[in-house]
């Protein structure tokens, strides 16, 4: 999986949030318009801080985005390796678990074994959600174990 720079995750909040200008986003993020600016056009990167709260409003693990920024952020070759191989192994923990989640269902009851029925309704969607879109939950994590760097002795 290769990462994603900070105009990647600009374009995404456009897209998600329906922001049609980099002053709208200034405005959403409550940030100066020359800061994303300067984020569209590649020109810096997210504060950590900022980078969290960008995965919240993407609904994206905090810890893959902000790898993300530190592989953008790196001078040197291994630094930026080490921060790509980081992003990866996050968003390939994550799709772990869901296939985790999915090889559950079959011992997970769908009735009468939800004690909380303000929980019942829920989780019969997610189950059943589950159930539905296994293929794509499947596909997902081959895609995200398919990229993984692979560490090579003979470099330094």
């Amino acid at each position: 999986m290769q990462t994603k720079t900070t105009a990647d995750f600009i374009a995404d909040l456009k897209a998600k949030h329906g922001l049609r200008s980099n002053y709208a986003v200034a405005k959403f993020l409550k940030q100066t318009d020359t800061a994303v600016a300067r984020w569209a056009h590649g020109k810096g990167s997210f504060s950590d801080e900022t980078a969290m709260h960008i995965a919240d409003l993407l609904d994206l693990d905090p810890a893959y985005v902000v790898a993300c920024v530190h592989a953008e952020r790196a001078k040197r070759t291994e630094e930026k390796k080490l921060w790509e191989h980081i992003a990866t192994l996050t968003m390939g923990a994550m799709v772990g678990l869901m296939v985790f989640a999915l090889a559950s269902l079959p011992f997970l009851p769908l009735n009468g074994g939800v004690r909380n029925v303000a929980m019942a309704e829920p989780m019969y969607i997610m189950l059943n959600l589950l159930r539905t879109y296994w293929p794509a939950f499947l596909a997902l994590l081959v895609l995200a174990f398919a990229g993984r760097p692979r560490h090579d002795p003979r470099e330094k």
